[in-house]
C-alpha cells in the first residue's frame, strides 16, 4: 500500500548555528507570520504527526489548524548533551568541543544521544506511523519534525547520500510516496 507523506521541518530559524536539539524554543512572531503566509504551499494531510517540541507542534498547528495532531517523542530532536543550547561561536574556544569535533569518528556529543540511536528511533517511528496510517486507510499524512530526523528518514527510505545533501530550510520539506510493503520512498516534490 502506498501513502503520501509530507516531511516538514519546523519553522524556527536561528540567527546563529549551534546545538539546539532539546532546547524547547517557541516560534518567534516572524516565523509564525512567514509560515502563516505560506500555508498554501503545503500538501494536504488527513493526520499530522509532530515531534514533542513546541516549535514543531506550533508549526503543525499553523499549517494544519483543523487536522488532528499526534505528538511523538520518537520524532524529537537529538540530545546534544554538554553542547545543548550552545552556538558554534561559543563552542569554538571550548576545549572539549575541539577534541570532540576533531575526532575521526565523531559520535555522540559528550553526555548526548548517539547518532545511531537517533536514526534508529526516528526511522522506526516513521515506518510505524506510515504503516498504521495506511492500515487505517489514510492516504495523505504529514510529519513535522527536525532537520536531522528528516535527513535520517530520507537516508534510510529513499537514497543513501550524505546527510548534508538532505538539508531542509526552516518550514521547508519533501513530499514522499512511501510504499509500506517495500519500505521504499520516492520524492514527489520539494517545497
Amino acid at each position: 500500500m502506498e501513502i503520501e507523506v509530507a516531511l516538514i521541518r519546523h519553522a524556527l530559524e536561528r540567527d546563529e548555528a549551534g546545538f539546539f536539539g532539546l532546547t524547547d524554543t517557541p516560534l518567534p512572531k516572524a516565523a509564525i507570520k512567514r509560515i502563516t503566509l505560506q500555508k498554501e504551499k503545503y500538501p494536504q494531510a488527513a493526520l499530522v504527526f509532530s515531534s514533542n517540541l513546541v516549535r514543531c507542534v506550533d508549526t503543525a498547528k499553523i499549517i494544519y489548524p483543523s487536522v488532528p495532531i499526534v505528538v511523538l517523542k520518537k520524532l524529537g530532536a537529538p540530545d546534544y548533551g554538554d553542547f545543548e543550547g550552545m552556538t558554534f561561536e561559543v563552542l569554538k574556544e571550548n576545549e572539549l568541543f575541539q577534541k570532540w569535533a576533531s575526532a575521526s569518528d565523531v559520535g555522540a556529543c559528550p553526555n548526548g544521544e548517539e547518532p545511531f540511536s537517533i536514526i534508529t528511533r526516528s526511522t522506526a517511528a516513521f515506518k510505524q506511523l506510515c504503516d498504521e496510517s495506511a492500515g487505517k486507510g489514510l492516504r495523505k499524512i504529514a510529519v513535522v519534525t527536525h532537520q536531522f530526523i528528516i535527513q535520517a528518514i530520507l537516508q534510510r527510505y529513499y537514497v543513501p547520500r550524505k546527510y548534508e545533501d538532505w538539508k531542509v530550510p526552516a518550514g521547508g520539506g519533501y513530499l514522499l510516496r512511501y510504499h509500506t510493503l517495500t519500505t521504499a520512498a520516492k520524492i514527489l516534490d520539494k517545497f
